[in-house]
């Protein structure tokens, strides 16, 4: 009875300290975020309610005066205690409860005596004056309870819908919950001192959702970037004045060592990796306009991860707001691909590099050419370099003619087989400035070594692999350029050419 006792006065200590300690920072990563709470304190006990949410096993408490020492941490669960605005709202929700269970037994009363009288109606009667006057009375009744059922029916249907909002409504704020963490604290350290205390925790219910844009500027040789990231947090409160930091990614922080990871050598699957350039059309145009701008944002690179520091924000509980992260140029450099054999648009190609060691976590992005929309698709960057595609181009395209194919059995080469093949390949720029293109062939790849290629690319190919040629070229406004590409394949063997 009295380790029962103690117990309820724990959590009693407990609830009573709700905003004993406010949230004054907060690292936010993608998925989660290690907040930091502060108070002024003297020696003795001190109850804190941590935030919604949040991982009891990650709390770490810091103390600025180090003639003060942990005698004793606790944690313990408690009651959740939100906001008013959430305590209203779950107000409200019990009463759309009750008001459609009233409704659904109303229809279900309906549905019964409507029933009966279409029983009525089926039923044989002795007499026909019986007949007519349960008729008389059906013809009374029946109207005015199928009006009734129809009412109750779509005020039913309104209530569901009412509640469903109301539920929809708690989730974002962070009141779904029953429960949440106290943590008690004894202290011990002079009598008359006070000592600002720091707690620190992982909450899961954090997080941001990143954004960018990239319009390409192939005249100028430039990208703008722009990075803005919806920053939302369901701790049930809001936050006011929270000095906060953006991470691409959470920092480790367990105690013990990582698991080895056994190393095993096995036999490669050959697969081909069909990369495309286009991408898929967006039905409706990402909105980049941020609702919320943070003053000056300071990057950091932190070794694996890239913070950014927003400083002082207010952020409500619930969907969150749109910040500005960065905006800036990127010098590049543009090509126009083209593959005449697979169509005869070129792409635009931009090869960036936007700073040694930059983390951007992976987000959509919306893609423009000279402030044009031309699609999205996801973004993110690790590397220094990286090639991007910003769709095609219809004033840069080609055309691929078959001038000649052959084939020949035993009379050409003894006990074998050739094939021949003559392309007419011609690149045109429609633009009005000048364009660099890197036009592709595929160079077939013998998988036997009794098979001779031989291949005539005029003019020859700028660069070249074991799958592909390719000619670089720099066009005039308003030109073409003729290329020709001859394929010879002899072997002793009967071939399938793959073509």
């Amino acid at each position: 009875m009295k380790r029962m006792l103690m117990l309820v006065l724990l959590l009693l200590a407990a609830s009573l300290d709700l905003e004993a300690a406010s949230i004054t920072g907060a690292t936010v990563y993608p998925a989660g975020a290690t907040v930091t709470l502060t108070e002024e304190t003297g020696p003795g006990s001190l109850n804190v309610r941590l935030p919604n949410s949040c991982d009891p096993a990650s709390l770490m408490i810091k103390l600025a005066d180090g003639r003060f020492k942990l005698r004793e941490v606790e944690l313990v669960q408690v009651a959740r205690t939100t906001s008013p605005e959430i305590v209203s709202l779950k107000a409200r929700i019990d009463e759309a409860r009750v008001l459609r269970q009233q409704t659904a037994v109303a229809l279900e009363a309906c549905e019964a005596e409507q029933g009966f009288w279409k029983g009525a109606l089926n039923r044989e009667w002795p007499t026909a004056a019986e007949a007519l006057k349960l008729n008389e009375a059906a013809r009374t009744n029946l109207p005015r309870l199928i009006s009734q059922r129809q009412d109750l029916a779509a005020k039913l249907s309104d209530s569901d819908r009412r509640l469903k909002e109301l539920e929809e409504r708690l989730k974002e704020l962070g009141g779904s919950g029953a429960q949440d963490w106290s943590v008690r604290i004894e202290l011990s350290g002079p009598a008359e001192a006070r000592t600002r205390l720091d707690l620190s925790c992982f909450v899961a219910d954090c997080g941001y959702v990143p954004a960018y844009r990239l319009n390409a500027l192939p005249d100028k040789g430039l990208i703008e970037f722009g990075y803005e990231a919806r920053i939302w947090q369901k701790t049930g409160f809001d936050w006011s004045r929270v000095n906060l930091t953006l991470a691409s990614l959470r920092q480790g922080t367990a105690v013990n060592p990582p698991e080895l990871q056994y190393w095993f050598v096995d036999v490669r699957q050959n697969f081909v990796r069909n990369e495309r350039m286009l991408y898929k059309a967006a039905p409706v145009e990402m909105a980049m306009a941020a609702d919320a701008v943070a003053g000056s944002v300071a990057e950091q690179q932190r070794g694996t991860y890239t913070e950014w520091q927003l400083g002082s924000v207010n952020l409500a509980t619930g969907p969150g707001r749109l910040f500005r992260i960065a905006g800036e140029s990127w010098p590049a450099e543009f090509v126009y691909r083209l593959r005449p054999e697979q169509g005869p648009l070129g792409f635009l190609e931009a090869r960036v590099s936007a700073g040694e060691g930059r983390q951007l976590p992976s987000g959509e992005a919306l893609y423009l050419v000279d402030g044009a929309m031309v699609g999205r698709q996801t973004f993110d960057q690790a590397a220094r370099e990286q090639t991007l595609y910003f769709g095609p181009d219809s004033l840069i395209h080609c055309e691929r003619k078959l001038v000649e194919h052959k084939t020949g059995g035993h009379g050409l080469v003894r006990n074998g087989q050739s094939y021949a093949w003559d392309y007419e390949i011609k690149v045109y720029n429609d633009r009005r400035k000048a364009a660099r293109l890197m036009v592709e062939e595929a160079k077939p790849q013998p998988r036997d070594e009794r098979i001779r290629v031989t291949l005539k690319p005029q003019p020859a190919f700028s660069s070249q692999d074991e799958a592909r040629g390719v000619w670089e070229l720099k066009l005039e406004p308003q030109t073409s350029r003729r290329l020709d590409y001859s394929i010879r394949l002899e072997s002793s063997l009967d071939l399938e050419p793959g073509r």
